[in-house]
């Protein structure tokens, strides 16, 4: 995936993206027929790129995506691309189709501030005053204050750790899941 920023589309803080583009790759029996990338200059070997880009294309909301305004960016181990927008939901795409989760459908809130995926495919999103929501592909669960994040449930970001718990960083500290309970930490721990 490629993301770049188009400041005329949406004037916005450098820290958000307004433009998605989706960059596909060849398959493994295209790259054995294909031609070699070129030699990068004064770059390591095991730092070489792995695909051949073969596709640009541009999303919006002209072909479904829900909203230009995206705030974060995650890719599956499936291969679907998740985009949280500010607003208006959850918004995935496998290569052909356009699927779209709100509040509706058991999203904390629609204001998607980060995602992280872990290696089972279950997708983690951070919500601006909401907290966090769980989704396995199936089911929703949402965490927040009450759960064991900060006071005011405003997840900026989130990664998936090694050994698979999950890490919150939040306006006021930060949060550790480990998979049973959340715990917090700020400043005074």
């Amino acid at each position: 995936i490629k993301v770049t920023v188009d400041q005329s589309v949406i004037p916005a803080p450098w820290n958000e993206i307004d433009a998605v583009e989706l960059v596909g790759y060849a398959s493994a029996a295209e790259m054995a027929s294909a031609a070699p990338p070129p030699e990068p200059v004064d770059t390591p070997e095991a730092a070489q790129p792995a695909l051949i880009w073969t596709q640009h294309t541009r999303y919006s909301t002209d072909n479904g995506l829900t909203d230009d305004h995206i705030l974060s960016v995650a890719v599956s181990p499936d291969g679907v691309a998740w985009f949280g927008t500010d607003g208006y939901g959850l918004s995935l795409f496998d290569g052909q189709n356009w699927t779209t989760y709100t509040e509706q459908d058991g999203l904390a809130d629609n204001h998607v501030k980060s995602l992280a995926v872990a290696p089972d495919g279950t997708m983690w999103i951070g919500t601006f005053g909401y907290g966090v929501s769980r989704f396995d592909g199936q089911n929703w669960t949402t965490y927040t204050s009450q759960d064991g994040l900060p006071q005011y449930d405003n997840i900026l970001s989130l990664v998936v750790a090694p050994d698979g718990s999950i890490w919150a960083g939040a306006s006021e500290g930060v949060s550790h899941f480990d998979g049973q309970k959340w715990t917090s930490y700020t400043t005074q721990d």
